[in-house]
């Protein structure tokens, strides 16, 4: 292991890594964002198919996987986390009820919006 200590700019160094991370978060956002604008627009379509759920699902875990990736280098507290973290439940919530309704549509099931 190796710790070291700036001279001088310890915050502007701090800064730049924050910034490069906020960076990559706002990425990951912008992703889940097109991510709630596919599955809005399958929805509105009312074309609920399993192939297009295992598509969302592969997508998602990726999403995952992609802000794990960032999170873990997110050693000095990058501003933007909680926004990216919000981001990937929104989605993560927008795949759980489209999955229902490819259920629903697939299994001739009542529509489960219906009594909402």
């Amino acid at each position: 292991m190796l710790s070291a200590a700036a001279l001088a700019g310890e915050q502007d160094i701090v800064a730049a890594y924050n910034a490069a991370r906020d960076e990559k978060y706002g990425e990951v956002v912008a992703r889940c964002r097109d991510f709630l604008t596919e599955i809005d627009t399958e929805t509105a379509r009312e074309y609920f198919a399993f192939a297009e759920l295992e598509e969302y699902a592969e997508d998602l875990t990726k999403l995952r996987g992609w802000l794990a990736k960032v999170t873990a280098r997110d050693v000095l507290g990058a501003a933007r986390r909680a926004e990216a973290e919000q981001a990937l439940a929104d989605a993560t919530g927008a795949l759980e009820r489209f999955a229902e309704r490819v259920y629903a549509t697939e299994t001739g099931a009542a529509d489960p919006d219906r009594n909402r």
